[in-house]
C-alpha cells in the first residue's frame, strides 16, 4: 500500500492537484485490487456488475460503489488481522453499521484525521471545552458512550479536556465562567467541541452569554437530524454562536463525516460548504437513475477514498442528499441538503474511538 502512504503525506487542503491526482489514482487502483482479492462479498458484488478487474473501470465516475446501508446487513472484511469492530452510533432501535479495523487501517485513518485537524486548528494543542457529560461519571449511558466514541478522535488534538454538562445534562455555567476567568489570566485559547444539537440546546440557551477569550474556536458535528423541529439552519446557528459566544465565522467548524469511511472528515468553515480533503473525491448521483449529475444539482453523495484497507469502504454511496457548490484552488466544496424521507437516520461515527488509536 505504498501509494496510500504517499497520499496520506499530502497536505489535506494545500497541494499540487496534478501530483495528488496521480498518487490518488495509483492508490485507488491498489486499494480496489486489494479488496477484490481479500473480500469475497466485494468481489462477488463487482462481478455481478461486470467488473472483475481494475481495467474494467473506465473512469472515476464509473468506479463501483457500495450503498452505505450494506454495512448494517453483512460483515465486510478485507483483512485477516482485523482486531476491532466499530459499531456506529445511531437512533435507538435501528441497525448500525459494523466496521472492522486492523492496525494498519487504524493508523492510516488516525493520520488522516490528525492532518485535517491540524489544518483547522494549527499544530499547537489547545484546551478543549466539551459540551457533554463526562464519560467517567457512574451514571454513564449507552447514548453518552456512543457520543464519546464519535468525539474522541478529535480529542487527540487537545492539551486538556473539561466537560461542561452535569449528569442531568444542564450546562454547568458557574464552572464554565470560572474556566473562562482562569484561561484569560493564563492566556489560554480554548476550543469548544460537541454535537450540534447539544451546543444549540445547552450552550446557546437564551439565558446564556459568555465572554470567551479572543480567538476561541468551535467544532460541532453529528448533523442536523436532532434539530429538525427547531427550524434553524447553519447561517442562523452561526449568527447565534457569534452573538452568544463572540466566536468569529472563520473559527466555527461544522464537521461532516460517516462511519463507513472512518477518519476522513469534511469540515465546513463558517457559512462555507464542506471541504473535500486530498484523501477523498466526491460524486453526486441522480436519486432515480444514479447517473452522475453536473455541479449544482442535488443527488446522492458518493465518496471515494483509497484509505480504508481492512474493510471495502473505498467507494460509498450515502443516502444523504447534496450538491457540489464550489471548485476553487483545487478544493471542492459540497453542501448537504438533507436526506431521502424514506431513509432511516444514520448514526454519526465519523472518527475513530480513542482506544482504537495505536
Amino acid at each position: 500500500m505504498e501509494y496510500i502512504k504517499k497520499l496520506i503525506d499530502i497536505s489535506p487542503f494545500d497541494y499540487d492537484v496534478g501530483n495528488r491526482d496521480k498518487i490518488f489514482s495509483k492508490a485507488l487502483s491498489m486499494s480496489f485490487k486489494h479488496h477484490m482479492l481479500n473480500c469475497a462479498e466485494y468481489r462477488q458484488w463487482n462481478k455481478k456488475n461486470n467488473i472483475s478487474k481494475f481495467s474494467d473501470i473506465k473512469d472515476l465516475n464509473s468506479f463501483p460503489y457500495l450503498p452505505s446501508s450494506i454495512f448494517k446487513k453483512i460483515d465486510l472484511i478485507s483483512s485477516k488481522k482485523h482486531y476491532k469492530k466499530i459499531t456506529s452510533s445511531g437512533t435507538s432501535g435501528q441497525k448500525k453499521s459494523k466496521i472492522y479495523l486492523d492496525k494498519t487501517n487504524a493508523i492510516n485513518q488516525t493520520f488522516v484525521l490528525s492532518k485535517i485537524l491540524t489544518a483547522l486548528l494549527g499544530r499547537k494543542r489547545n484546551p478543549f471545552l466539551i459540551i457533554d457529560v463526562n464519560p467517567s461519571t457512574n451514571s454513564i449511558s449507552t447514548d453518552i458512550s456512543a457520543r464519546t466514541a464519535g468525539m474522541s478522535g478529535f480529542l487527540m488534538a487537545s492539551s486538556e479536556q473539561k466537560y461542561l454538562l452535569k449528569t442531568n445534562y444542564d450546562l454547568n455555567t458557574n464552572y464554565l465562567n470560572k474556566i473562562i476567568i482562569d484561561f484569560k489570566k493564563k492566556n489560554k485559547i480554548p476550543v469548544i467541541i460537541g454535537y450540534t444539537y447539544l451546543i444549540f440546546q445547552k450552550l446557546l440557551n437564551e439565558k446564556n452569554k459568555f465572554d470567551l477569550p479572543k480567538g476561541t474556536k468551535l467544532i460541532h458535528f453529528g448533523g442536523w437530524k436532532k434539530l429538525k423541529d427547531k427550524s434553524i439552519n447553519k447561517k442562523e446557528l452561526n449568527k447565534l454562536i457569534n452573538k452568544k459566544l463572540g466566536i468569529q465565522l472563520s473559527n466555527i467548524f461544522d464537521i461532516y463525516g460517516f462511519s463507513e469511511q472512518l477518519g476522513t472528515v469534511y469540515p465546513s468553515i463558517g457559512n462555507e460548504g464542506c471541504k473535500v480533503p486530498a484523501y477523498s473525491k466526491v460524486i453526486v448521483r441522480d436519486t432515480k437513475t444514479l447517473e452522475v449529475l453536473p455541479d449544482g444539482k442535488i443527488g446522492y453523495l458518493q465518496f471515494i477514498s483509497p484509505i480504508p484497507s481492512s474493510y471495502p469502504g473505498v467507494s460509498i454511496l450515502n443516502d444523504d442528499l447534496g450538491r457540489i457548490i464550489k471548485k476553487q484552488n483545487n478544493i471542492v466544496e459540497f453542501e448537504v441538503t438533507g436526506r431521502e424521507s424514506i431513509s432511516e437516520d444514520r448514526g454519526c461515527g465519523d472518527t475513530l474511538p480513542k482506544e482504537y488509536y495505536i
